[in-house]
C-alpha cells in the first residue's frame, strides 16, 4: 500500500518532469515512463482515437494489434503475451474523449483506489501540458510566419528602391552601360549569389549572346561566357522560352554551360529581358551553395528587371 503523501510527490515529479517538454510527442513519451514507472506497470500507453502516440513496454515494433484498444475498453484482466496476466486501468485524458492513457500490470493485483486518483490527476496534468503546448506551438508558427512575412515584405521594399535607381537613371539619360552595371550590382545585392551575368542579343549574330555586364564571373569563365548560343545554359534557355528558368540541380542538368560547372555551379536562374514586348536578353545569377534554393522574392526581383 502506498504511503501517506505518495500520491502528491508522484504527482508533483509527474508535473515537473512533463515541464521539461518541448514538444506533444516528447510530453506524451515522459508520461508514459513516468505513469509506469509510478504504479509498477510493465506496459502504458497513450492512445489518440484508438491508435498509439506512445507507449512503453513493447519492442519497437509496438504492441500486439488491438491489445492496447482492449485495454482502453475496459478489458480487466487481460492476457498478454510474454506478461501472462495483467490487470489494467484505463482513463480518459481531461475532457478529450479521443485520447485515453492506459496502462497494464503483470499479476492479479488490481490497481489500489489511490493508484487509480493518481492516474487520473496524472491525466488530467498530461491535458493540460498538451493544451498549453498546442497553444506554443501554434504562437511559435505564427511568430514564425509572421517573420517570415516582414522579412518578405521588407525584400520587396529593397527591390522596389533598386527599381526606382534604374527608372531615374534612365528617365536621366544616363549611359546605357551605367545602367546595366546598376542592374547586375542590384540584383546581385538583392538575390545574393555569387555570379551574375547580363548578356543582351549580337546585333551582328542574332543566334548568340554576349555579356554586357556582370559581377563575380573570374576572368578565365568570363572569356568562355561572354559570348553564348541561345538555348545554352539558363540565360539561353530564358531567352529561347521567353521565361523565367530555374535549374537547381545544375551540374546535372542537360543545358548546363561546361564553363559553370567546372566552376562549381550548383544553381542558377535566369529571366529574359523585354525590349518592346519581345525578349533580347536575360540576366542570370548562379551559386555554387549546395542545396540552393530560389525564392519567390529572388525570382521576383530577377523577373522585375
Amino acid at each position: 500500500m502506498p504511503a501517506l503523501g505518495w500520491s502528491t510527490q508522484q504527482l508533483t515529479e509527474f508535473l515537473a518532469a512533463i515541464g521539461t517538454a518541448s514538444s506533444r510527442a516528447a510530453a506524451m513519451r515522459l508520461a508514459v515512463e513516468r505513469v509506469a514507472e509510478a504504479v509498477e506497470a510493465e506496459v502504458a500507453a497513450i492512445l489518440i482515437r484508438g491508435r498509439p502516440a506512445a507507449q512503453v513496454g513493447f519492442p519497437p515494433a509496438g504492441a500486439p494489434r488491438g491489445l492496447l484498444q482492449r485495454i482502453a475498453a475496459g478489458e480487466d484482466p487481460i492476457e498478454i503475451e510474454g506478461l501472462g496476466r495483467c490487470r489494467t486501468a484505463a482513463g480518459r485524458l481531461g475532457d478529450d474523449d479521443d485520447m485515453r492513457v492506459v496502462i497494464a500490470r503483470a499479476g492479479d493485483v488490481s490497481l489500489s483506489g489511490e493508484e487509480r486518483a493518481l492516474l487520473r490527476g496524472m491525466a488530467r496534468v498530461l491535458s493540460l501540458s498538451l493544451g498549453n503546448l498546442r497553444l506554443l506551438q501554434r504562437e511559435r508558427a505564427a511568430r514564425r510566419a509572421s517573420q517570415r512575412q516582414a522579412a518578405e515584405i521588407g525584400e520587396r521594399q529593397r527591390l522596389l528602391e533598386e527599381l526606382s535607381i534604374v527608372e531615374r537613371m534612365i528617365a536621366d539619360r544616363a549611359a546605357l552601360p551605367e545602367i546595366l552595371d546598376v542592374i547586375v550590382a542590384s540584383v546581385a545585392k538583392l538575390v545574393g549569389d555569387e555570379l551574375v551575368g547580363l548578356r543582351l542579343l549580337d546585333p551582328e549574330m542574332p543566334g548568340l549572346l554576349r555579356m554586357v555586364a556582370s559581377h563575380g564571373i573570374p576572368l578565365d569563365t568570363y572569356q568562355e561566357v561572354a559570348r553564348g548560343a541561345v538555348g545554352a545554359g539558363a540565360g539561353g534557355l530564358a531567352l529561347e522560352e521567353d521565361r523565367l528558368v530555374v535549374i537547381e540541380d545544375y551540374l546535372d542538368h542537360a543545358s548546363a554551360l561546361p564553363a559553370l560547372t567546372k566552376l562549381g555551379v550548383r544553381a542558377a536562374a535566369a529571366a529574359p529581358i523585354r525590349q518592346d514586348g519581345r525578349p533580347v536578353g536575360s540576366l542570370v545569377v548562379a551559386s555554387s551553395v549546395a542545396g540552393r534554393r530560389y525564392r519567390d522574392t529572388e525570382r521576383a526581383a530577377l523577373v522585375a528587371f
